[in-house]
């Protein structure tokens, strides 16, 4: 039985934990007296959990990345990993100098924010 899911694809494995889920999630659980979702969905009706949609102007490549940060030079630009990145858009509030915070997905893309509004994306 412990080999059984050992020559799975990823996606094999994936459906295999869908399964896991849903069958743990729609049976009678003795620790809580009723089904985990039965439970799940009266809290969200109740507004007694912790769970909530993310806003619609949410990118989740703002949220899952590696957050850096950088001080411009005085042509705007700053380097990232021994490249330089120059900030093309114009943003006259951007002083010299000025700190940006970088959303880093590593060899793909580097999105650049000034006081928590974008400003540019690198790929």
């Amino acid at each position: 039985r412990e080999y059984e899911f050992k020559n799975l694809s990823l996606s094999e494995l994936d459906k295999k934990f869908q399964e896991f889920i849903d069958f743990y999630n729609n049976r009678f659980h003795e620790g809580i007296g009723e089904r985990p979702n039965e439970r799940f969905q009266r809290a969200l009706e109740e507004g007694k959990t912790r769970f909530s949609s993310l806003p619609q102007n949410v990118n989740l490549d703002d949220i899952f990345c590696l957050i850096e940060r950088r001080c411009l030079k005085k042509d705007n630009a700053f380097s990232y990993d021994g490249t330089t990145y120059n900030l093309t858009r114009n943003r006259r509030s951007i002083t010299r100098k000025a700190k940006v915070e970088l959303h880093i997905h590593p060899k793909k893309k580097i999105r650049a924010f000034y006081k928590d509004e974008f400003v540019q994306e690198f790929s």
